[in-house]
């Protein structure tokens, strides 16, 4: 069973309140093949459990922001999903950072800022795309596909944006 964290960072601009989220490559240069579900979007930063996180999801967490985001400390973090199943056990925290941070983020990698209006446009990951075909794993989405995510991670993101604004 996968062992997985996240972290969904959000930021007040110009009085909106921002979620960031990630778009998938479509090439995975690690493994050498086609990323799975690419040019799909998920939270910030997201992976499966390693060895040096010792069972700590908030470590894991804190981990792939730093792999993906280079942000190495947050100072606060909150929980705002998980997901048990047969499949996976996964922790969703969110982070409020301040602009100055997400903009030096945004500069080195790829991050899109969305909006509580704009998730109400994101879709699931296995809604057919803009051609009528059904999407599966092996799927490269294109930008008429719109915004895919998974309805979980979706969900975590909708609950990030309203409680920052509670």
């Amino acid at each position: 069973m996968k062992q997985m964290a996240g972290i969904i960072l959000v930021c007040e601009i110009n009085g909106e309140v921002y979620a960031f989220l990630s778009k998938r490559p479509h090439w995975n240069a690690e493994i050498g093949n086609f990323e799975s579900w690419g040019g799909g979007y998920q939270i910030t930063a997201v992976g499966e459990m390693k060895d040096e996180d010792g069972g700590d999801f908030r470590q894991c967490a804190l981990r792939e922001l730093a792999e993906e985001t280079g942000l190495g400390f947050l100072p606060h973090l909150d929980e705002v999903n998980r997901v048990n199943t047969n499949e996976k056990n996964a922790v969703t925290y969110a982070s409020v950072v301040q602009f100055r941070d997400i903009i030096k983020v945004m500069q080195m990698t790829h991050l899109v800022p969305v909006n509580a209006e704009m998730t109400e446009r994101i879709k699931d990951m296995f809604a057919p795309r803009a051609d009528g075909t059904t999407s599966e794993k092996t799927t490269a989405f294109l930008p008429q596909d719109g915004i895919r995510m998974f309805n979980d991670e979706k969900y975590a993101v909708m609950k990030a944006l309203s409680f920052v604004r509670t």
